[in-house]
């Protein structure tokens, strides 16, 4: 007669040790699959934002030397040598006029004054068609509603103007124009001018906010700091010549 007795093993659970490794290294997975997503996310809005401002830049410089292109030396204006931050400016090509302001950041809807501590308006940089360039009627309103619906804004939302320049860089040949563009786009908090009147040297890798004066400078550029993602700068600078004489 056969005797069936009870049969034991080893089954046991996880002991406290070694569930606190399996959590451990658990959390570290997960805190590099966090790195590596919060990275991915950083990068590919950092593409977003260089990609636009620099697609404004090419844009802006490409309807300035059509303009001038298409148009006689005659009727090109040089632009203000050294632009007040907040001052409305223009200059003509041709029948087309280009009104402006340096270091003024663009926001939609915005109706604070122009002059607002914040260094902010409604539009920065706009083309209008006028004929009559040399002997103009008032510029757009760069802080307000644009009047007339052949106004078109050149630049966007979060951008800003720092260099303009159109020059005739050769008086021997009054024919050619040099053209030169830097847009900036993000907020103050996020840019800094590398050679500002501050104790700081090292101030645009820091979190020191300048003074917005230097907003108006030409070298404005981003700081090396957390946000950086939504800030870039894009500077192009091109020669053309006029076509008729």
């Amino acid at each position: 007669m056969m005797k069936f007795g009870n049969k034991t093993g080893n089954n046991h659970g996880f002991t406290i040790i070694e569930t606190m490794i399996a959590t451990t290294i658990f959390g570290v997975v997960l805190l590099v699959l966090a790195a590596g997503i919060v990275q991915i996310t950083r990068t590919y809005y950092k593409g977003i934002v260089e990609s636009n401002t620099q697609g404004t830049a090419r844009s802006i410089v490409t309807d300035i030397s059509q303009a001038i292109q298409f148009g006689a030396a005659s009727g090109v204006s040089n632009t203000t040598p050294s632009p007040s931050p907040g001052a409305t400016y223009y200059f003509c090509a041709a029948s087309q006029r280009f009104t402006y302001q340096i270091g003024y950041e663009v926001k939609s809807g915005l109706t604070s004054p122009i002059g607002s501590p914040d260094y902010q308006t409604a539009h920065s940089l706009v083309v209008d068609y006028d004929p009559g360039c040399e002997n103009p009627p008032l510029p757009p309103n760069l802080n307000g509603s644009l009047a007339s619906t052949s106004t078109r804004d050149l630049i966007g939302p979060n951008m800003r103007l720092a260099v303009l320049s159109v020059t005739q860089p050769n008086a021997q040949q009054p024919d050619l124009f040099q053209v030169t563009v830097r847009v900036v786009y993000g907020d103050s908090d996020l840019l800094c001018s590398p050679n500002p009147p501050m104790s700081d040297p090292d101030v645009c890798n820091t979190n020191t906010i300048i003074p917005m004066t230097e907003l108006s400078d030409p070298d404005l550029t981003c700081k090396g700091t957390a946000g950086s993602q939504f800030c870039a700068v894009s500077e192009l600078s091109t020669t053309v010549e006029t076509r008729l004489q």
